[in-house]
């Protein structure tokens, strides 16, 4: 495919533009352009020019996933690691976007896979923060560090467990990734994960005993109650009904817990810690002691505002940065996980 472009300077003269990159680069030279723009062509670096926002030619087209021009940019001397203001390099750039061939082409002509911007951030967190899976793999093989701190202590393992996506997570605790790592605000992945149940079980594989089940459920000090009562195994604890743990003593929160994963197992055969309550018969109907429910019901309040006003904070930020995909890419997850967050909250109590 070409087009035909027309120059107002000399009426009635047109030149085909060919869509190969290569080739159009040489058909501009021979395009009747004004002396002093030809002049400038001769005495400049085109190849790396920089508009007022910093951003050349390259990383306009590794955003925008020109596999093509920026193999032709990079071979008429544009510099395959150039940034822009915010350091952040066509790699970068591309791997927020998820341009697969695009990373391949900058990759393969010398792209630093371990460059940082000015938050210490390489192509690896980008990629791992927007989820995108296939750049992750690309980026691994080609010697990116699973577990490298940004100035904020985050690891690329540590935004994939943020960003809640289950095979960029996959794809860098195979390549050693910790997910046990803190950043700087003291959180490791278990606790970005936050209630996302299918990361947290990624992170720490499913409970291989009823102590550890407990443990994870925060229920371990009713351990001793339950072996006094010969249920010592998780094939025994499986098998209880609300009755049994009634009869056991057991309070009405932890109980109402306990029969939620009793009653995922028997659904689906996944052992879940944090499983709530469904509207499945299988569960009876418990009569809530109005404290206890008035406890769980503040706390969930609580909650529930601390996660709108911090979605909230990321929505002003993302529209603030809004001309920034970059930017968009790794704030609109924390939006998602926010809303997720919430939706998890509230329905811990849709059956009460």
């Amino acid at each position: 495919m070409s087009a035909r472009v027309r120059f107002s300077s000399q009426p009635g003269v047109t030149h085909t533009i060919p869509a190969s990159a290569e080739v159009l680069l040489d058909d501009l030279r021979n395009l009747p352009l004004p002396r002093e723009l030809q002049r400038w062509l001769r005495n400049n670096d085109v190849a790396n020019a920089v508009n007022r926002s910093g951003w050349s030619a390259l990383l306009y087209a590794a955003q925008l996933d020109h596999a093509e021009i920026c193999a032709v940019l990079v071979s008429r001397g544009a510099n395959v690691n150039q940034a822009n203001k915010k350091g952040q390099t066509p790699l970068m750039l591309a791997a927020a976007c998820g341009n697969l061939n695009t990373v391949k082409v900058l990759l393969e002509r010398g792209a630093d896979v371990r460059a940082v911007d000015r938050k210490g951030r390489e192509a690896l967190h980008v990629a791992a923060a927007c989820s995108q899976q296939m750049i992750v793999a690309e980026l691994l093989t080609r010697g990116a560090d699973p577990n490298a701190q940004d100035k904020d202590l985050m690891t690329p393992t540590l935004e994939a467990c943020a960003a809640a996506h289950e095979q960029t997570l996959l794809a860098l605790l195979s390549k050693g990734g910790n997910a046990f790592a803190c950043n700087a605000q003291g959180e490791d992945g278990r606790s970005l994960a936050t209630d996302n149940n299918k990361i947290l079980e990624i992170i720490e594989g499913a409970p291989r005993s009823l102590t550890e089940l407990l443990v994870r459920m925060s229920l371990e000090k009713y351990e001793e109650k339950l072996r006094e009562e010969n249920v010592d195994s998780l094939d025994v604890f499986f098998d209880l009904n609300d009755q049994d743990l009634t009869d056991m003593k057991i309070p009405y929160g932890p109980k109402k817990r306990m029969l939620a994963v009793i009653d995922h197992y028997e659904k689906t055969k996944e052992i879940n810690p944090l499983a709530v309550e469904s509207n499945s018969p299988a569960v009876s109907r418990i009569d809530a002691p109005s404290s206890v429910q008035q406890q769980e019901i503040s706390s969930t309040l609580r909650n529930i505002a601390q996660q709108n006003d911090a979605c909230k904070r990321l929505a002003m930020t993302a529209f603030e940065h809004r001309e920034d995909p970059v930017q968009l890419c790794q704030l609109l997850p924390q939006i998602i996980n926010c809303c997720d967050q919430i939706a998890t909250r509230l329905a811990r109590h849709s059956t009460s």
